[in-house]
């Protein structure tokens, strides 16, 4: 195995490692918030964080994958990086807090103000941490990442549930977000010796580049945060905390287990750029691995959702019942999605994704408004559904510009999608006998039934076709690897 696979794979792994840690925390903390706090609190939480992450889109200048896809990289550059990202998100910041009255009469909801004045203070402390983390990741040395990624979450979760323990407010979630930012920052001059300093020497070359970045990441936001937003205005309080849990919920896997296994990918494909064989097969094994991994998760949340509910959010939660199975389908698609944004993002086709965002935001915002009078079950469908029309045409675009076989590894994945089909009625079938009214041992049967049935199918498929799929290989290979490991 060559140097820059190991270094892909140790550094997917810690990634994957570190997120682990930080979502087993989140799911203490998420087990123990949904059960002191209101679907109505959540609501407050949720609209803040729409605000919140509206504000961080605007300000994304895109030095990260313009500093991971550079040939060289000098001092000047991560300066410049820096600079650029403090000046727009102090502009972003400044308006942000001016809007913030009529934000909250927007809503008719007085408890947003402060909460507003508060969170906003995120975007200034983002803006100072060190480049000296993109520079970690260009290189693959994701190992100090790592232990500041762990030791943020062990204290943002102290603090959330210390408040909330105490005081049963959704201030615990804030203060924890603020908290959880400062650490990072300080964090990021600990692991890296890089000092930035205020420059615009190579101001204009990053521009050209990042002006693609930011403005694709706007018309992204209105692309994935339409369904929240239409949602706050048109739906009850209620369903909109419920809608708003049950799209965190539904979205671990893809920011815990195929983002992190994704991330490391940008500087390999960029890396691989000027072969197309052999970038065409990196993507190919890339799309069948994040869907091996993706796929049964998503199966499975859209075959029990009314025992993952009630496992992590107690009763009260009824109206998340009909959210979560169609929230997953979308789960499925943004998993696979990542790895195509990545060749799209090493080919240097920024401007292509932002026309593909903007035609994906128009006709999402069309088909949701008309929807807004539906249920709020299926108002999700139609979500669902509409991202899998939307990442089908991104696919064969891709195939049509650029000329990699992306099919390939779709059709390799129709099998793993029928075995995680089978594996929960399966399931199904086999807890029938299941008597319990525990929503801990319900889902721990279920699911230890489902994913070692999955998991024995799965494994036997691969190997039948190791020999004449290297995509079936590269999971062979990295599934023994990992059992000598631990045997």
């Amino acid at each position: 195995m060559s140097s820059t696979k190991k270094k892909l794979l140790r550094s997917s792994g810690l990634l994957i490692l570190a997120k682990t840690v930080q979502r087993s925390l989140s799911i203490v903390s998420v087990l123990i918030l949904a059960r002191l706090l209101s679907p109505e609190d959540f609501a407050v939480v949720a609209i803040s964080g729409l605000v919140l992450y509206f504000c961080e889109t605007l300000s994304s200048t895109g030095s990260e994958p313009y500093i991971v896809r550079k040939y060289r990289v000098t001092r000047k550059d991560l300066s410049t990086a820096w600079t650029l990202d403090l000046i727009l998100k102090f502009i972003v910041f400044s308006l942000l807090v001016i809007s913030i009255p009529f934000i909250s009469d927007f809503y008719a909801d007085p408890r947003l103000k402060p909460v507003l004045y508060a969170a906003s203070s995120i975007l200034l402390i983002n803006a100072i941490k060190s480049p000296g983390l993109i520079i970690l990741k260009r290189n693959l040395e994701y190992r100090r990442i790592f232990f500041l990624m762990v030791s943020q979450k062990i204290i943002s979760f102290t603090v959330v549930v210390s408040i909330a323990f105490f005081q049963k407010s959704y201030w615990a979630l804030i203060i924890g977000d603020i908290i959880s930012a400062i650490t990072l920052m300080i964090g990021s001059y600990l692991i890296h010796y890089f000092r930035p300093r205020f420059s615009l020497t190579c101001w204009k070359e990053q521009w050209l580049f990042s002006k693609w970045i930011l403005f694709r990441a706007s018309i992204g936001y209105g692309k994935s945060q339409m369904d929240s937003l239409l949602v706050s205005k048109f739906f009850a309080p209620a369903e909109l905390g419920a809608f708003y849990m049950s799209k965190n919920l539904s979205t671990l896997p893809s920011t815990d287990i195929t983002g992190p296994a994704v991330e490391p990918l940008l500087a390999t494909f960029s890396k691989s750029k000027d072969s197309f064989f052999e970038l065409n097969q990196q993507i190919s094994k890339a799309f069948f691995l994040v869907g091996t991994m993706i796929i049964p998760i998503g199966v499975f949340m859209i075959f029990f959702p009314n025992h993952i509910i009630n496992f992590f959010f107690g009763s009260g939660w009824e109206a998340a019942y009909g959210i979560l199975p169609a929230l997953s389908l979308n789960l499925m698609i943004i998993g696979v999605g990542q790895v195509l944004n990545q060749g799209f993002m090493a080919l240097g086709a920024v401007r292509q994704l932002f026309i593909y965002e903007v035609f994906g935001v128009i006709s999402l915002g069309f088909i949701l408004y008309i929807s807004r009078n539906t249920q709020i079950d299926e108002f999700s469908w139609i979500r669902a559904w509409l991202s899998v029309g939307l990442f089908t045409l991104l696919a064969v675009y891709f195939r049509w510009v650029f000329g990699y076989f992306v099919e390939r590894a779709f059709l390799l994945l129709i099998p793993v999608s029928v075995i995680a089909v089978i594996s929960a009625l399966l399931t199904i079938e086999l807890n029938i006998m299941s008597t319990s009214s525990n929503s801990i041992v319900i889902l721990f049967m279920s699911a230890s039934f489902y994913f070692a049935i999955f998991t024995l199918l799965t494994l036997l498929y691969i190997y039948i076709i190791r020999n004449r799929s290297y995509e079936a290989n590269l999971v062979f290979k990295s599934a023994k690897e990992i059992y000598h490991r631990f045997t």
